[in-house]
């Protein structure tokens, strides 16, 4: 077998195994990168291309492989891919334990470290990020409306034209410099001396950690 045919079925088996991976793990980023806003019928289609409008939470058009994302993301026929109106109502729940972990987290800062205090936060402490989020739109924590959960909700997606689009450029890419048809590959010179990650903890992991520790 040549080695252009091998490198077409590895680069198969990875793109399938990432699908499967993302799907478990990463829901809603693998629903941006398809453009599903609604959960189809078992087995989803995979989206080639298509135009999305977040202010409409839709596709102005979409040209599908029929039964295809679900037979990747699955590897079923009968296993829904659920679409991004589906993960926005699920985060609501996970919106609501992070505003008493974020009312939680502001008391302990303000010095009251009860043991019930702390044990209530380390319960809750898992969803919040999901308060931090809708602190960005409830200026009061203690009162929060029905729209403000509302924005929070459409906040905890991405956009998802650039995700969606980007996804196609970089297969785009990546396939035709994975089987020897273009030279894609980046120079060394350019990989050895590109700059490090520079990470920086969160605030409100460190305070997490903090409170752990007492």
């Amino acid at each position: 077998m040549r080695t252009e045919q091998l490198a077409i079925i590895g680069t198969l088996q990875l793109g399938d195994s990432s699908a499967y991976e993302v799907a478990q793990v990463q829901p809603v980023k693998l629903a941006a990168m398809e453009g599903e806003w609604q959960t189809e019928p078992a087995p989803a289609p995979f989206h080639v291309v298509a135009w999305p409008e977040q202010d409409q939470e839709r596709n102005a058009f979409a040209i599908k492989i029929p039964a295809l994302l679900g037979i990747l993301a699955t590897h079923s026929l009968d296993k829904p891919v659920p679409g991004l109106k589906n993960l926005m109502a699920e985060t609501y729940p996970r919106l609501q334990r992070g505003r008493m972990a974020w009312l939680l987290m502001q008391e302990i800062s303000q010095g009251n470290r009860e043991p019930h205090v702390l044990q209530a936060f380390r319960e809750l402490e898992g969803d919040l990020g999901y308060g931090m989020l809708l602190s960005r739109y409830a200026p009061d924590m203690n009162h929060v409306t029905a729209a403000q959960y509302q924005a929070a909700m459409r906040g905890a997606i991405p956009q998802v034209a650039p995700v969606f689009w980007s996804f196609r450029i970089n297969g785009g890419l990546w396939f035709p410099a994975a089987t020897g048809d273009a030279d894609c590959a980046c120079p060394d010179a350019a990989w050895q001396n590109r700059p490090a990650s520079l990470g920086a903890e969160n605030g409100a992991l460190e305070f997490a950690a903090a409170v752990d520790c007492d």
